[in-house]
């Protein structure tokens, strides 16, 4: 109990960022969202949300832009930053995790900061970054305030 309210107490702050997306990255129509974690070379898991015009019956990958997140907790900072690498892992590249363009699979925007955060806390636990839920919730809170300012939701 205590860790959990260490760590949302951390968070308090977590979400001052730099990250401020332009209206063309604010722009999603016609968009599919690829995601992929890694682990860098300091030890620090990024996250990576690349975005692509939305597969058409070639199902090829053409990004445009993407954003990646890396929180550091000392910082109080999601450190949420756009990239310009468009790169994400093989493993993810089979299909896009979201595709605006297909209406039949429409969320609300409302919905979406937190569908990507669960996905972030899911993926990070099936890979072994994060043994509890303390472990991803920097993450999961980041995407959440990511998405939520990409989609104007505030």
């Amino acid at each position: 109990m205590k860790k959990t309210l260490l760590a949302m107490a951390l968070l308090g702050s977590i979400g001052n960022t730099t990250f401020t997306p332009n209206a063309a990255e604010r722009d999603q129509s016609g968009q599919a969202v690829y995601f992929g974690l890694s682990q860098r070379n300091d030890g620090k898991v990024e996250l990576k949300f690349v975005f692509s015009k939305s597969p058409d019956e070639t199902h090829k990958f053409s990004p445009t832009h993407a954003f990646l997140i890396v929180p550091d907790i000392q910082q109080k900072k999601c450190g949420t930053q756009t990239t310009q690498d468009l790169e994400v892992p093989s493993e993810y590249m089979s299909s896009p995790i979201y595709d605006f363009s297909d209406e039949a699979k429409q969320l609300p925007a409302e919905k979406i900061p937190i569908f990507f955060a669960v996905l972030v806390s899911a993926e990070l636990a099936r890979k072994g970054f994060a043994k509890n839920p303390e472990d991803s919730l920097p993450y999961h809170t980041c995407t959440r305030l990511a998405w939520t300012q990409l989609l104007g939701l505030n």
